[in-house]
């Protein structure tokens, strides 16, 4: 892992998600690069008939400014040392494009909580360059804090096929932080698993083994009830998904206004796409 790629809002979440990737560099060594785009406003004039445009130039170099003070301010509060980059245009946009240009490893995000209930609420933005990501995201909620990967659980459906490469940042992670993994597979009904479930269950297990893991079926009418008791019982750091292969990630999501997860507050979520698509 090279580079991590943090978009920034400027608000408490971005915040609290760029300490978290600049503590999280620390120990992968890393370069976090942080990222703000911005969208010129038209002022109308009420006395005037017109629109007034602000100077591009101008915004821009505001922006630059304010994205300056705040690599400065994380670097203060963790000294790590941050770049960044400023660009105009629609955020989602901007944040693939960079990411096909510049190949970062990494995406970390930030987002708010919704309630005291172990809840995410996860905008637009960050449901968006989950799915249309063919890098890994982590999704840092607002009051998660950095520490070592103890414990990490792949929730998975066994959907995987043959590619288990999609999974190297899990085992990358494993060696580091020497975590235990537990792969799970939450189901409304024990059932006997099928041959092609059955297969990806043993490429998975030869994937990792040399590492510390063991999976695990759990019976649960509600899915995120599921993974939530699993979560406290195990005391798991961080939860990791594959968005684009498994019917488990459409399912956590529920179409609306906003977009639903009911995982932990103060737990991380990482997706793994695969850079195929």
């Amino acid at each position: 892992m090279k580079t991590i790629f943090v978009p920034t809002d400027f608000s408490g979440a971005s915040r609290n998600a760029s300490i978290y990737a600049a503590e999280f560099a620390k120990i992968m060594q890393c370069q976090v690069v942080l990222f703000h785009s911005y969208a010129v406003p038209i002022v109308i004039a009420s006395d005037m008939p017109t629109t007034v445009m602000m100077d591009p130039a101008v915004l821009r170099q505001e922006t630059l400014t304010l994205l300056k003070t705040e690599a400065e301010a994380v670097e203060q509060i963790t000294g790590t040392k941050l770049s960044y980059e400023v660009v105009e245009g629609d955020i989602v946009n901007e944040i693939i494009e960079l990411e096909r240009t510049k190949n970062p490893d990494l995406i970390i995000m930030g987002i708010q909580e919704s309630s005291a209930v172990s809840e995410y609420i996860i905008g637009s933005t960050a449901t968006d360059v989950i799915r249309q990501s063919l890098t890994p995201v982590m999704v840092i909620p607002l009051q998660a804090k950095f520490k070592q990967f103890k414990k990490i659980v792949l929730a998975t459906d066994y959907s995987l096929g043959t590619d288990t490469h999609l999974l190297e940042p899990i085992k990358e992670f494993c060696r580091i932080f020497y975590s235990k993994l537990f792969i799970l597979n939450v189901v409304k009904e024990l059932e006997l698993i099928g041959i092609e479930k059955e297969v990806s269950r043993m490429r998975i297990q030869n994937y990792f083994e040399n590492l510390e893991h063991k999976h695990y079926y759990l019976e649960d009418n509600d899915i995120i009830h599921g993974l939530n008791n699993f979560i406290d019982e195990y005391s798991i750091d961080i939860i990791a998904m594959l968005p684009h292969r498994h019917n488990l990630f459409s399912r956590l999501f529920k179409e609306g206004n906003t977009k639903k997860m009911a995982f932990h507050t103060h737990i991380p979520l990482l997706t793994l796409p695969s850079r195929s698509f």
